[in-house]
Order: structure tokens, then sequence, then C-alpha cells
């Protein structure tokens, strides 16, 4: 049995390591591994598969993409995720229909998100318009906004402003562009705790309001100059709440 095979059934993630250095040649030797009985066994010849620059390994990740098991087919995404430019979207999509995973299916909507062309935006809107999980159709929400879709962009408007939790901050993150400002602003005004930073250092919060990740959120989307720190955790001020509202109204053009 070879070294990585040995590895690979360790669940030794130098198999990772070996898989970067023999590169194509490993492919047909991991690829076996994705039909062993123990999910963690597929998972560490998944990851070593997302090393493999090849057309060959992109199969055998689509194969692992389709694993009943949530955790086989997360890593899967991830790798593919990795090589989303080499693949394209039109692959990815064709992918969509074949994942049981509703983790996998999420993860490669948002993936999708960030490469799809106008073509590929018509298909993505196609699938999402029939699946009806709840958060496929939120991720579904958050990638035809940043695709474009003025319909969409208004519904992940109302989501967000009406939603305010961490999620909602994640997806906006996830979009980050100009016409999300206006909703930022909005929630410059809500002071509701919103994620607890557990026990942080002396001087810096244990919790951040609504408020504050807006703020972060509108430097980050405007990426205009701030008079007062916008990286570090914080409890802003009044003042700078209303320095904040000032930029994103400027930076959104009103």
């Amino acid at each position: 049995m070879s070294q990585i095979s040995e590895a690979v059934l360790a669940l030794d993630l130098t198999a990772v390591d070996m898989a970067r250095t023999q590169g194509a040649a490993a492919i047909p030797e991991l690829r076996q591994f994705l039909s062993h009985d123990d999910a963690t066994v597929r998972v560490v010849a998944t990851t070593a598969l997302g090393e493999i620059p090849h057309a060959d390994a992109y199969q055998a990740l689509l194969q692992a993409a389709q694993d009943a098991d949530d955790s086989v087919a997360v890593t899967a995404v991830d790798q593919l995720i990795k090589h989303k430019s080499a693949m394209g979207a039109a692959a990815l999509l064709r992918a969509l229909e074949s994942i049981k995973s509703l983790p996998a299916q999420r993860q490669l909507v948002l993936a999708i998100g960030t490469i799809a062309t106008p073509q590929d935006a018509e298909s993505l809107n196609s699938y999402c318009a029939y699946n009806q999980d709840a958060d496929i159709a939120l991720a579904c929400l958050a990638a035809l906004s940043r695709l474009g879709s003025a319909k969409a962009q208004k519904d992940f408007t109302r989501y967000f402003v009406n939603t305010r939790d961490l999620e909602a901050f994640e997806l906006a993150e996830y979009i980050s562009q100009p016409w999300l400002l206006a909703p930022l602003s909005q929630l410059l005004g809500f002071t509701d705790p919103l994620q607890n930073l557990g026990d942080p250092p002396p001087g810096f919060p244990n919790m951040l309001r609504i408020c504050d990740k807006a703020v972060v959120l509108i430097a980050r989307i405007s990426k205009a100059p701030f008079s007062f720190r916008t990286d570090v955790h914080m409890n802003y001020t009044n003042d700078q709440l209303a320095e904040a509202a000032r930029v994103a109204a400027r930076s959104a053009g009103n």
C-alpha cells in the first residue's frame, strides 16, 4: 500500500501534502476512497483531491459532492469552490442538481453568485424558483442580489431590514455592494444586542449591537475615510453613528 493510501486510511492530513506533490498521478488512488464505508476517510480523500488542479480531480470532487453524508459533501463543495474559476459557473450549476446535502447546496449557490454570467444567472434563478428549503432560498436571494437582480435586491433589502440577525449581516457582507448602503443606514438606529463576543480584552465590548455591525459594513462597502477606527470591535457613540450615516448617504449618492 502506498504512503498516500496509508495516510488517508489513518485519517492523516499529510495525505493532502502528498496529493499536492504528486499531482494528477494521485487521483486514481484517492478516488477509490470516495466509496469507503467510513465517511471520515472519504473526507480526507476529498480534501486531498482538492489540492490537485486537474479536470479528473474536479470530476472526483463532483462525485464526492453527491455523497449523502453532509461532512463529505460540504468538504467536496469547499474544494470545488477553490477551483471555481477553472470550472466555471455552468459546471457548478449542473452539479447543484445532483447534490443531496442542503448545506453543500447552500455553499455552492453562494459560490456561483460570485462568478456567474448573465446567462448563468438565469439558470440559477430557475434552480432557485423551485427550491423550497428556507436556507437555500436565502442563499439564492443573496446570490441573485449580488448578480444584479433588481427584484432580488428589493427582496433582500426587505429581509435585511426586518430580520437584522447575524445571518442577514453575513449575507450582506457576502454581497458588499453600494446599494446596501441605504438599508444599512436604516439599521444605524437599532441599538439591540446582536453578537456576544464572550470575554474580550479590557477596553473592548462583550456585545456588539446592530448599529455597530452596520457601521463596519458601511465602512467596508463605501471605502470612505472615517474619523475613528472601524476595524476593531466597538460600541460606537451617537456622533460616530451620525458620521456613518453621512458617509452612507454621500457614498450612495443621496
